[in-house]
């Protein structure tokens, strides 16, 4: 389970709410709240896959629908908000990041589906590797204090 503390991504107000809306306040599990993104969790594997997506869909940037693009965003936990001419689209994982703006049209043109691409890769995956990292960063310190005996683990490291 990806636990996300409340206090990295919503302002003070929303905090006091979402805090009466979830047990104990202190953190909530976004894959919860994602239920398009992987079902369960996001993962390397995963979000490697999505990265191809997007990489494939780049590649045939001639030729993307709307649907794609839309399917992508939703992939990566973006949920449709209305607001807007065209339909927008908002991270719910990442509900500080900027909303982004994806034409129901049948086709799109080439530089506009190229520009969609970069703000979901530079926004949504950039942020769900950062959050991977840190996951595994934390499990590789856990199990490396496993390893080691407790009289070679200091537990002020000021001393």
């Amino acid at each position: 389970m990806l636990l996300i503390p409340i206090d990295l991504f919503l302002p003070a107000a929303m905090k006091s709410l979402l805090a009466l809306l979830i047990p104990g306040g202190r953190a909530y599990d976004i894959t919860s709240l994602t239920p398009a993104i992987t079902g369960d969790i996001m993962t390397r594997n995963k979000l490697s896959g999505l990265q191809r997506e997007l990489d494939d869909l780049r590649a045939a940037k001639h030729n993307i629908k709307g649907d794609d693009l839309v399917r992508l965003a939703q992939k990566l936990g973006r949920q449709k908000i209305k607001r807007g001419k065209h339909p927008t689209y908002e991270s719910v994982p990442f509900p500080e990041t900027r909303a982004i703006t994806i034409p129901g049209h049948s086709s799109i043109k080439a530089y506009t589906a190229i520009s969609i691409l970069d703000d979901l890769e530079g926004i949504d995956i950039q942020r769900w590797n950062e959050i991977l990292d840190r996951e595994e960063r934390k499990e590789d310190e856990r199990q490396r204090r496993k390893a080691l005996p407790p009289a070679t683990i200091r537990a002020n490291s000021n001393s």
